[in-house]
């Protein structure tokens, strides 16, 4: 859970955006547009079109991985922080080249 009181954010990469917007009653979607300040959603930048990989990674430690994301083999530890830092590296380096998706993008008057 992400709260105002602690510094969580939750940050995710998504290839089709169109395919999450084109329903309207994704949860994801509809908190993303909410609480923006805790919750981002960005498309890959075009060096990481091709990246098949789904990960989590939670407090630094906790890991749910799947080397390929279109099969539903993976792997869950909830205390591997090695693991989640090497993660985190390569998530970061794709993040940074990420580019934000203005249909995430809510003005609240």
């Amino acid at each position: 859970m992400v709260t105002g009181r602690g510094r969580g954010r939750v940050r995710i990469l998504v290839l089709d955006p169109e395919a999450l917007l084109s329903r309207s009653d994704h949860r994801l979607v509809n908190l993303a547009l909410r609480v923006s300040s805790y919750v981002e959603i960005r498309r890959p930048g075009p060096d990481h079109v091709e990246f098949n990989e789904a990960m989590l990674i939670a407090d630094r430690k906790g890991v749910i991985h799947r080397k390929q994301s279109d099969r539903y083999e993976g792997v869950a530890n909830f205390h591997a922080p090695v693991r989640a830092a090497h993660l985190s590296e390569n998530f970061e380096s794709i993040w940074t080249h990420a580019e934000p998706d203005p249909h995430f993008r809510r003005l609240m008057l």
